[in-house]
């Protein structure tokens, strides 16, 4: 069981079935008789519910067994022969919660210009759009890494994004029902770079979300730089040294060449 409480509200989280514990002390009961009158009123979700009570000289004491995933509240009133009421009892929130959480992971250009070796090329800014399905959801428990990096390795500077510390933040979630949704705003992925992107989530119970296989792109809205052609020994220098009758078929050699940090150059056209 997983004790979570924030102000005034406390949750007891269970993975699985929760087991209530009733004691009463009273000297002058006996909850074995049959009339269920006399009995204390236990009541789960306002639905009343049966127990079986035992004792131990004047303490009595019963058990009921919460089971399938929801949200509970018990409650519990006796008023005795006498018509001394008890003080009433009511639970905190008891949440069962064995589901998987599901992680939904979207960009806005869902086809990008090509993939190499499983890394997509974008020329486009690209906007992560990230769903999960989880009734316990708390945006405290989301972890994104995102790294960054160059054609040569090197670290391209994004921590002015804070992505991870941005899908913490409650305030930065839409919800429907089991659905959260991470606002888009600042899921922005405008800097050029070679991108990592991996998300954890584990809700409070630890119920594990399936392992996401990290995203690998690029953004690159750069056209390659410090074009050069460069030709091998001119066709006249070749005659000029070789003087032949006949016919004279010469080799050339082109060499193209351009930089392209981000995601270096892929061909020629």
């Amino acid at each position: 069981v997983n004790d979570y409480q924030e102000g005034d509200n406390s949750i007891l989280y269970y993975k699985n079935s929760a087991v209530v514990t009733f004691k009463i002390t009273e000297a002058n009961l006996d909850l074995s008789l049959k009339d269920e009158a006399t009995k204390p009123v236990i009541k789960v979700n306002n639905v009343p519910v049966s127990v079986d009570w035992s004792n131990d000289g004047d303490v009595w004491t019963a058990t009921y067994t919460i089971n399938g995933n929801g949200d509970y509240v018990v409650t519990m009133t006796y008023t005795d022969l006498s018509t001394n009421e008890m003080v009433s009892y009511e639970s905190c929130k008891i949440a069962i919660d064995s589901d998987v959480p599901v992680i939904d992971v979207k960009y806005t250009d869902g086809t990008p210009n090509q993939t190499i070796d499983g890394r997509k090329y974008y020329k486009t800014t690209q906007t992560v759009n990230v769903t999960i399905n989880e009734h316990n959801f708390r945006a405290d428990d989301v972890v994104l890494t995102v790294t960054a990096k160059d054609v040569q390795g090197n670290p391209v500077d994004i921590s002015s994004k804070k992505y991870a510390d941005y899908a913490k933040n409650r305030d930065n979630w839409t919800h429907n029902g089991d659905v959260h949704t991470l606002k888009t705003d600042g899921m922005v992925f405008d800097i050029d770079a070679i991108y990592t992107f991996d998300i954890v989530y584990d809700d409070i119970i630890d119920n594990f979300a399936a392992d996401y296989a990290q995203d690998d792109f690029v953004v690159d809205h750069a056209m390659p730089t410090n074009l050069k052609i460069e030709y091998s020994k001119s066709i006249v220098d070749k005659i000029i040294e070789t003087i032949t009758f006949g016919f004279y078929k010469p080799e050339v050699t082109v060499t193209i060449t351009a930089d392209d940090i981000t995601s270096g150059v892929d061909y020629f056209d």
